[in-house]
């Protein structure tokens, strides 16, 4: 009798069974990492509002905000892949897209970037996370 088949759907079952586990994982992952992103930025709205700050420290301020925003958005991918949802589309400008990837890429380092980009660039429909 060939077994190929019932061979192949146990494999198969094997798998779903696996995704399923990584998913509820990183959900559960996403959960936690979440709600630390949310204390950090609770701390700097208090650091903002009860201090006179130069324009030097507003600004990495500002920067460390827009970096949980994006962890953020990799936190909502998370929850996306763990209910086994589709990502999150919208349409955007590859080259904004481009720019902002590659400065928060670099930040901290002394690496410097140029662009030559043409100004005429597609928008682009992507999850931009």
């Amino acid at each position: 009798m060939d077994i190929t088949e019932k061979q192949r759907m146990e494999e198969e079952l094997l798998k779903a069974r696996k995704l399923e586990s990584v998913g509820i994982l990183a959900g559960g992952i996403a959960h936690d990492f979440n709600n630390l992103l949310m204390v950090i930025l609770g701390n700097i709205s208090l650091i903002k509002s009860f201090s006179s700050l130069s324009d030097f420290i507003s600004q990495r301020l500002q920067e460390v905000e827009k970096a949980i925003q994006r962890a953020q958005d990799l936190t909502q991918q998370l929850l996306t892949f763990s209910k086994g949802g589709a990502p999150v589309k919208k349409t955007i400008s590859i080259t904004k897209l481009v720019e902002e990837t590659t400065a928060f890429t670099l930040r901290g380092s002394n690496v410097r970037c140029e662009f030559d980009l043409p100004d005429d660039l597609w928008f682009i429909n992507v999850d931009e996370g």
